[in-house]
């Protein structure tokens, strides 16, 4: 799946039916596997972050990259809608925030979008600037799976964007402003020509 765009490696989701990155996890399981070591860092009820630098080629739906659990219908996420990039977060309790950036992505132009999640605070980022924020404080609910350019919810795959990724970065913590602008810009070099 490597690819050259505008002479940047990145990996091609845009072809029909085309699937992404799949990084299963384990979940720990009382007297069976109480404590595994293969596991995604971060609850979504844990201060936790998602950066990618992504072009669109489609105006279309998909997911760019999800943590989810595979069985149910919870997650973090940044996908697109109707071409306008969203950050996406529901807990096994029901919870759940979207942020709309307010314009699609220009396709072919590298992007990078961040979601940012703590207690009481979301933030959604469009090339460092703000598109979005909420206030929702979600339950801890454990995923198994983190994917890259498409999604798997309630057993069924889900559809991916239809683009290029350079890279996605994700982790537990809340970076502050001026971490963010550092990753962000990095991104956003591996990602212009």
């Amino acid at each position: 799946m490597k690819q050259f765009f505008g002479g940047r490696k990145c990996t091609d989701h845009s072809g029909a039916f085309t699937s992404g990155f799949w990084c299963k996890k384990t979940i720990p399981t009382p007297q069976v596997q109480s404590n595994p070591r293969n596991i995604v860092p971060y609850t979504l009820g844990d201060p936790h972050f998602i950066i990618a630098a992504v072009s669109a080629n489609t105006s279309g739906d998909g997911i760019i990259f999800q943590t989810s659990h595979s069985d149910n219908n919870f997650a973090s996420q940044l996908v697109l809608s109707g071409g306008r990039p969203q950050a996406r977060c529901t807990d096994e309790a029901g919870t759940a925030v979207t942020l709309t950036a307010p314009g699609a992505l220009t396709q072919g132009a590298p992007t990078v979008l961040t979601f940012t999640s703590a207690p009481g605070a979301q933030r959604f980022r469009v090339n460092s600037a703000a598109a979005g924020s909420a206030s929702a404080t979600f339950a801890a609910t454990m995923c198994n799976q983190m994917m890259i350019g498409w999604g798997f919810q309630q057993f069924y795959p889900q559809p991916g964007f239809g683009g290029n990724v350079f890279a996605v970065v994700t982790g537990k913590g809340a970076p502050s402003a001026a971490e963010l602008q550092v990753i962000e810009s990095y991104l956003a070099k591996l990602a212009s020509t």
